[in-house]
């Protein structure tokens, strides 16, 4: 089955059916992914592929690399005008398969067929990963360029172990992934690799694998792709530096951003939904490849995961997907052990303790699968009946995968549990997750303004209620404002404001001093989960005149 072209085909099938399913129907999930989208359009309309606005002001926060991929998707398969959301995260779909492909041949280089395969369909099959594929934002896009820049170095490594200089294909791989990762996410994809080479030079105490890298010819190359962008933003906007690796960057490393604090072993905590469901094997994973760590393709692994995790460790703020780009390596360290506890090498994975603590992870599962079936329910949504899938894969997969662990037959269990994860998610993020219409009130509110036919050429105001999500629903015209602020165009006829519920007796208060007779066109309510809280919001136009 995994023969010649045909494991790539299998990988690539699997990522479509995790990647795929939603990314149309689910709404814009959270405040960045909307920052990024509209910021995308906007760069779409203007055709300003330098400087990276939101509304009107300078978002100086990520590289440009992303909203180039988004804009060009934009423009190639929508348009800026739409609210179709699956075009702005088409790019993370395909960072994400190629950090699948690129991790499979990474597999190769140290592992049997079977195994890269299975490694590959665990990092495929992580909850973090199938998320940020379906999230517009940079994550998915940076892994895919890690991962191809990590596969480079570890040719480069194991040719120099060998006494051999990797050819100039492999060399030239490394610095352009490097560089288009730098134009997603700034010095991210450096610290990564980077580290890893420092640890590796440190822990082999010789460098003969440095000539492979090609570093003269190879940095030369990468200042060619990255630079231009970099010396335009510096010239257009002399802000650019001071907020993006001031604020944002070097920001983050000395305090929590954004309430997003947490103390250092967080990440061990996290990584047990991160990383599922292969996260119940990292543990006794990490336990073998300590024991087996001066072998090369263990050291490899070790050398990616420990110097940037304990960088992230150190960092005041966290955010799950921070850990993403150690998740190839855990993966390949799984099916290590995987193969090793084959080979009779490694017995504790066959441990009774660890069939039980995965058994436990299913339980987790299916306990997740029932939430989601009862949310839409609970929300006063009505029963979505897609919802019952998950809970019957769940159950499904338990019955195959865990008489198989108690036997030790891991392999196939796990392969099964990446194969199955479709049929989890698939259903949550394409119906389960989008009826559930109080999440989305920016969705909710979009739909309603669309409702009422406006005229062309009206003009959109909120006030209270200004998440990007509403920014990006009702496009790039949306002012944060009351149309009563001066110079808002208080006497065009056509306007439009969305007020918030603490905001409504305010609103009609200074409407009414400055002779402006307003009518609600509507409300929406739900709970706005990034301020946590249950909002309302009403919609105002003016009030037809006398006679109309």
């Amino acid at each position: 089955m995994l023969t010649g072209y045909r494991a790539w085909l299998w990988l690539v099938l699997l990522c479509a059916a995790l990647y795929l399913p939603g990314l149309a129907s689910l709404p814009a999930m959270d405040r960045d992914e909307s920052r990024f989208m509209q910021a995308s359009r906007q760069m779409a309309q203007t055709g300003d592929t330098v400087r990276i606005r939101f509304l009107d002001e300078a978002r100086n926060k990520k590289p440009a690399g992303i909203h180039w991929m988004q804009a060009a998707s934009v423009k190639l398969l929508s348009t800026p005008e739409s609210t179709a959301l699956w075009p702005y995260r088409l790019p993370s779909v395909l960072g994400a398969t190629a950090a699948v492909l690129f991790a499979f041949a990474l597999g190769l280089l140290f592992l049997d067929r079977r195994g890269a395969f299975l490694a590959a369909s665990l990092l495929a099959s992580s909850f973090v990963l199938v998320v940020e594929a379906h999230t517009a934002k940079t994550d998915a896009a940076l892994l895919g360029s890690i991962v191809a820049a990590q596969y480079a170095l570890a040719r480069i490594y194991l040719d120099g172990r060998d006494g051999r200089v990797s050819g100039w294909r492999i060399a030239v791989l490394f610095w352009v992934a490097l560089a288009v990762g730098i134009l997603i996410k700034g010095p991210v994809p450096v610290a990564v690799v980077f580290l890893t080479l420092l640890a590796l030079l440190a822990t082999d105490r010789q460098a003969r694998f440095w000539r492979g890298l090609r570093p003269p010819v190879g940095l030369a190359l990468l200042l060619l792709i990255a630079a231009p962008w970099y010396l335009a933003i510096i010239l257009a906007d002399d802000t650019f530096v001071r907020e993006a690796g001031g604020r944002d960057f070097l920001g983050k490393l000395i305090s929590a951003q954004e309430q997003h604090g947490a103390p250092p072993g967080a990440y061990a905590l996290i990584l047990i939904v991160a990383f599922a469901p292969a996260s119940l094997f990292v543990w006794q994973a990490l336990r073998w490849s300590w024991t087996w760590r001066r072998e090369a393709a263990v050291r490899f692994c070790l050398c990616w995961i420990l110097p940037f995790w304990l960088v992230l460790e150190l960092t005041p703020t966290k955010l799950p997907h921070y850990i993403l780009p150690t998740f190839p390596a855990l993966a390949l360290l799984i099916a290590m052990a995987v193969q090793a506890a084959e080979a009779g090498e490694f017995r504790w994975l066959r441990h009774w303790a660890t069939r039980t603590l995965y058994a436990a992870g299913l339980l987790l599962i299916g306990g997740f699968a029932v939430v989601a079936f009862l949310l839409p329910i609970a929300t006063g949504n009505g029963v979505v009946w897609a919802g019952l899938i998950p809970v019957l894969a769940v159950a499904a997969v338990s019955a195959y995968t865990v008489p198989r662990l108690w036997r030790g037959e891991l392999r196939p269990a796990l392969l099964a549990s990446a194969f199955a994860a479709p049929l989890v998610f698939a259903p949550v993020l394409s119906a389960v997750a989008p009826a559930v219409n109080q999440l989305w009130m920016s969705r909710e509110i979009g739909r309603k303004v669309a409702a009422l036919g406006l005229p062309a050429g009206t003009r959109l105001f909120a006030v209270g209620y200004t998440e990007p999500s509403l920014v990006f629903y009702l496009g790039s015209g949306l002012r944060l404002t009351s149309p009563a602020a001066p110079g808002a165009g208080l006497l065009q006829r056509d306007w439009l404001a969305v007020i918030r519920d603490d905001g409504v007796r305010k609103f009609r208060e200074t409407m009414a001093r400055r002779g402006v007779a307003v009518r609600a066109a509507g409300t929406v309510s739900g709970l706005n989960y990034s301020r946590g809280r249950r909002t309302t919001v009403t919609l105002f136009r003016p009030a037809p005149a006398d006679g109309e």
